[in-house]
């Protein structure tokens, strides 16, 4: 059954969100987690998500607060701005997380093909300096992939997490996005094998995956999830691809963790730095 959140006007206004300066535009989505709504500020006319969850399905729990703190502290320009989060008890006693997000209005990256690797560079510095932010700041994002890669009004991308992808798919694409695969596909081995890897090293695997899907547009794994091991090793590019970009996708698919460059080492990377890779 769907679970559609209250509207703005019957929330606590007294909270740090402006709730009491928005006004609905529509309900895009709603769900046993909650729902997203499409608002507007009256003075400003400014557009914004509105995501309302039913505290038990987030999930995410400290990740999904540091990424909040991450996106709202510093504005930084590859991460989707979070204009404020609250807790609220909802009219039926439901403990809310509610989260005022940035929308993008170019939506999300999933089922997107940049054959034209002149285009790519562009995109992987943003995602990069997105990535690169966030381990500053102590955080492992934890679910890179391309529907958490967002683009914004000028063409911007930048990093969402927090299921701020699929609110603001919908919104821009006015009905439910294309399904995706679920996020253990973009998993590294050594987080799927229970090693307690992952970490820093795991996005950067995640971000392999996803700019080659990107370029390829397909999931490098075909249909599987990879919670096995890689018995043939890692996907590569294809072998029309540039020499920059298959080194590029070698250095973010290492098998072993340890072996991956840093996202701020990434950024140095010919692929990304090169001339004749310099459209903006």
């Amino acid at each position: 059954m769907s679970l559609a959140a209250p509207p703005p006007s019957s929330l606590d206004t007294t909270v740090e969100l402006p709730l009491a300066e928005m006004e609905l535009v529509c309900l895009v989505d709603s769900g046993e987690g909650g729902s997203v709504w499409l608002v507007r500020h009256r003075a400003t006319r400014r557009e914004y998500a509105l995501k309302v969850l039913y505290e038990r399905w987030a999930a995410g729990g400290d990740t999904d607060d540091a990424l909040l703190r991450a996106a709202d502290d510093d504005h930084h320009p590859s991460l989707v701005r979070c204009h404020g989060g609250t807790r609220h008890r909802g009219n039926g006693g439901e403990e809310l997380r509610i989260v005022l997000l940035e929308h993008m209005r170019g939506g999300s990256l999933s089922g997107r093909r940049v054959a034209d690797e002149r285009a790519l560079p562009g995109v992987t510095r943003q995602a990069l300096s997105g990535i690169a932010h966030l381990h500053r700041r102590g955080v492992v994002h934890g679910d890179i992939r391309p529907s958490n890669l967002l683009v914004d009004s000028s063409g911007r991308v930048k990093i969402a997490g927090f299921g701020a992808d699929r609110a603001i798919d919908q919104i821009t694409n006015g009905g439910p996005c294309k399904a995706s695969l679920r996020p253990a596909a973009y998993m590294s081995p050594d987080r799927a094998d229970g090693g307690g890897g992952g970490g820093y090293a795991g996005d950067i695997w995640s971000f392999g995956l996803t700019i080659l899907e990107l370029y390829t547009g397909r999931f490098p794994l075909g249909q599987s999830i990879p919670l096995t091991c890689y018995s043939d090793g890692p996907p590569e590019a294809p072998a029309t691809a540039s020499p920059e970009f298959r080194s590029f996708v070698g250095c973010c698919l290492q098998m072993n963790p340890a072996k991956r460059p840093s996202a701020v080492q990434l950024m140095d990377h010919p692929f990304v730095t090169s001339s004749l890779f310099s459209q903006k």
